[in-house]
């Protein structure tokens, strides 16, 4: 059995971590324009049971939304309710003359599986 030597001391692979958590991130308000939830938190604070009822989606998975839109900062969390972040009712609810929904919406479209499938068709 072969063993791999260390990588040197001074790098350091946080930086790809870091890298994979804002993909991860990015990825969660982007799926969050994509489901509405903007404009439904946009009078809040929401119980996640009434966004569920209005917008036919999974209460579980909602919540695992909702819940990693709060750690970032994205919505606010008020007891049993979410409304949105300051940044995210001025421009993801569509409440003020700068919205940003159409350009994420955007980035959400780019399906990464059909880009590395064609990058390993021309790689072998």
């Amino acid at each position: 059995m072969t063993t791999l030597p260390d990588p040197p001391a001074h790098l350091d692979p946080d930086h790809f971590a870091a890298l994979g958590a804002g993909f991860m991130n990015a990825k969660l308000v982007c799926v969050a324009v994509e489901l509405g939830l903007f404009e439904r938190l946009a009078d809040g604070p929401v119980s996640a049971d009434v966004v569920a009822a209005a917008t036919g989606l999974p209460r579980r998975g909602l919540r695992v939304v909702l819940n990693g839109l709060a750690a970032m900062k994205v919505v606010v969390k008020e007891g049993d309710g979410y409304r949105n972040g300051d940044e995210a009712q001025a421009f993801l609810a569509g409440r003020t003359s700068v919205d940003v929904r159409a350009g994420l919406r955007m980035y959400n479209q780019l399906r990464s599986e059909e880009h590395t499938s064609e990058l390993q068709s021309h790689h072998d």
